[in-house]
């Protein structure tokens, strides 16, 4: 078990159908992610958690606030509420990390 680094305890919002999906098939099609999603038994619920290849701890999370706001937080560098506004800017931004990181 790890140590959640959340600025804040979270209650995420479910995502809507087409952006889970989104989610899904983004992380499908890449060898260098793993995926978690937290459920309403566990601490933190409606939160996707995005993990690099090979990593013990997630590096980004997504969530909805309870105003319908996408929350994007990056985990590693303690960003906070990155300004993407869609899921699919979102996975964009981290797509551009992953390669950035290699």
């Amino acid at each position: 078990m790890y140590t959640r680094f959340f600025p804040e305890r979270l209650d995420g919002f479910p995502f809507a159908g087409r952006d889970f999906q989104a989610v899904v098939s983004w992380a499908k099609a890449r060898s260098d992610v793993r995926l978690n999603f937290t459920t309403a038994d566990t601490e933190v619920q409606g939160v996707i958690e995005i993990y690099p290849a090979g990593a013990a701890w997630p590096r980004w999370c997504l969530w909805q606030t309870p105003d319908g706001r996408l929350q994007v937080d990056d985990l590693e560098t303690g960003d906070w509420a990155l300004p993407y506004p869609t899921v699919h800017m979102a996975l964009r931004f981290i797509a551009s990390r992953l390669l950035a990181d290699c």
